[in-house]
């Protein structure tokens, strides 16, 4: 129903719409309010992007959501839920039926997430922050969904590095995907170094592995193409060039400084809260800070 249900263009000189794409998100929108009003059968429970989802059935109620992108909603049936307060944001956890067995994991991983962002990048901007365990990793405002087992632990921390990468500072992913994707998969990787106590090479050997994959399967492209520009069917080159190689080079730009990586992640969030960043803007932000005077720093993964 996600794609299905009608979302409004943002608009400026025109409408800012593209086509659907498998690859990423291929819609935009700005910071609204949002106001919506349910009525759902009973046993039937409401997880959403609003601040204070009942914990009980209620069959009959209205959401809101101020200064968010998009809203998104679930109505789910016997759901089990597991929860924590950190830093006075309730994290919620659901898992389906069929396997419970990293609730709890997934739980305590979330919450030394949201602490760690809280402290170096910014104040998570939500009272409730969701977790659905399903079959795929998404972002929305104030909720997230992952897939189960061992190995999406990183996805964990990945969506969740989201509601400060496109859920606060936003960007066009239809035409920008690098600078969400890339932004938080850095994010994420600096989470698993500095907190995790993780030796550097070693965070970094999916970031590695994926690119040399893209290059056996066809070929690496510049980080900064729109989502139109990448082959449909080549989803390598996409991962590599939206989501790796940004990591890897904003992990180099910080000479392998975790603390620099991190104070550049702060001070953008805190220039660029609800506010839009295209990849000019996102360009000079990264030059200014880094002091870069040569552009062909960029010269073999960002083409301006």
């Amino acid at each position: 129903m996600a794609e299905w249900y009608p979302l409004v263009s943002t608009y400026r000189s025109g409408w800012d719409k593209a086509d659907f794409s498998l690859h990423g998100e291929s819609y935009h929108t700005d910071f609204s309010d949002f106001t919506i009003q349910y009525d759902i059968p009973e046993e039937y429970a409401i997880v959403s992007s609003a601040d204070d989802d009942s914990k009980e059935l209620v069959t009959k109620g209205t959401i809101t959501g101020s200064n968010i992108k998009e809203v998104y909603m679930a109505i789910v049936k016997g759901m089990p839920m597991n929860s924590a307060v950190v830093d006075g944001t309730e994290i919620r956890v659901f898992s389906n039926l069929q396997d419970e067995s990293y609730e709890a994991e997934y739980l305590e991983l979330a919450k030394k997430a949201l602490q760690f962002f809280n402290a170096n990048i910014g104040k998570y901007p939500h009272k409730q922050l969701d977790i659905i365990m399903d079959e795929g990793g998404m972002e929305y405002p104030g909720i997230v969904t992952v897939s189960q087992g061992n190995t999406n632990t990183f996805a964990v921390v990945h969506e969740m590095a989201h509601q400060w990468f496109y859920g606060t500072v936003s960007s066009n992913p239809s035409y920008t995907p690098w600078i969400d994707e890339g932004t938080t998969n850095f994010a994420t990787y600096l989470f698993f170094i500095k907190n995790e106590k993780q030796v550097p090479a070693e965070v970094f050997t999916t970031a590695n592995d994926n690119i040399n994959v893209a290059k056996d399967k066809g070929k690496i492209v510049p980080s900064n193409y729109s989502l139109k520009e990448f082959e449909p069917e080549n989803v390598f080159t996409y991962s590599a060039s939206v989501y790796e190689i940004p990591s890897l080079k904003l992990w180099a730009l910080t000479g392998n400084s975790a603390d620099r990586g991190l104070d550049y992640l702060k001070n953008y969030y805190r220039l660029y809260v609800y506010k839009e960043v295209d990849a000019n803007e996102w360009l000079r932000y990264t030059r200014a800070y880094f002091k870069i005077k040569d552009p062909k720093t960029f010269k073999n993964w960002i083409s301006f």
